[in-house]
């Protein structure tokens, strides 16, 4: 059979293989704290289990896995706003457009020794609607929105590398992006950055990094109409299973994936006797004999 366990790519290149029925499944805090936390700060996390997605140019059903629908998928991705110097965000994404549903949510954390909690982040619930504005048409695909807020938004002491003005090239920069290289200019790169002495500098989160779940909302069932029973009572109320039990024929699956034996001792073959399951002989229901046994009769 197929391992169908999480796979965890590691920043070193490695990859984990959990087992079958482990799931990346954190807290609101804890992923406030552990992922969303060191992201803003450009601190590498141990593992990849959150990529980058920039969800503005995707509709969710063209990044979330279908077997991650029911449960969710995290991304790393920066809020954009709609227009240089606004503060709203930008909700386009794809086809369609991300709409607020509700208030936003306080995400409070409270550290080893300390007294109270702490506000460290906010999640707000937005569902995408797909099309224009005015003709838009709401799905049933929703997303929760992570993102810093109270203490999470302080800066933070941090031990930095100083360029010759002092301060450290930002991530993504072109001589950041070469010292990765293997060539000889990057080498030289690399050697003058290593040079570099380390300072002790406040460093500010950057508030744009967001961790979006996006995730599928399951469909309500419609409610179930039991129709008053005509005829037989017993045969109103025995499930299709039981039905084809009578006639000797009843299908199982081999989930360990076994080779099929025509032994009849095989313990995954089975023989039903049609006679067995007649009306009456469920032991379960009982039968007034039996409902008298208990003593209380024969007290009167």
């Amino acid at each position: 059979m197929a391992n169908t366990g999480l796979s965890i790519p590691m920043v070193n290149g490695a990859t984990i293989q959990l087992l079958p029925g482990f799931r990346f499944r954190p807290t609101d805090d804890e992923l406030v704290i552990k992922y969303l936390y060191p992201r803003a700060f450009q601190v590498p996390l141990p593992c990849a289990i959150i990529t980058d997605v920039d969800i503005h140019q995707q509709n969710p059903w063209d990044i979330v896995p279908v077997a991650e629908r029911e449960k969710g998928k995290h991304f790393f991705t920066r809020k954009e706003v709609k227009y240089p110097g606004s503060r709203r965000s930008n909700r386009v994404a794809g086809n369609g457009f991300w709409r607020a549903a509700g208030s936003e949510v306080p995400i409070y954390y409270k550290p080893e020794g300390a007294a109270d909690d702490m506000l460290v982040g906010m999640r707000r619930t937005l569902v995408f609607h797909y099309g224009k504005s005015r003709s838009a048409e709401r799905t049933e695909w929703a997303m929760h929105e992570f993102q810093l807020a109270g203490s999470g938004l302080l800066p933070r002491p941090m031990m930095r590398r100083a360029t010759s003005n002092g301060s450290e090239p930002p991530c993504g920069c072109l001589e950041a992006t070469i010292a990765k290289k293997s060539d000889g200019l990057s080498a030289t790169l690399r050697a003058k950055c290593d040079s570099a002495p380390l300072m002790r500098i406040m460093v500010e989160p950057d508030s744009s990094w967001v961790i979006c779940c996006i995730y599928k909302k399951r469909q309500r069932a419609p409610p179930v109409v039991i129709p008053p029973v005509i005829g037989d009572v017993g045969e109103a109320i025995i499930p299709h299973a039981i039905g084809d039990a009578r006639e000797g024929q009843v299908h199982f699956i081999d989930f360990l994936g076994q080779p099929a034996r025509n032994d009849p001792s095989s313990p995954h073959s089975c023989t039903i006797d049609p006679s067995s399951l007649e009306e009456g002989s469920d032991e379960s229901a009982g039968d007034g004999e039996d409902k008298d046994g208990d003593g209380i009769n024969e007290a009167n």
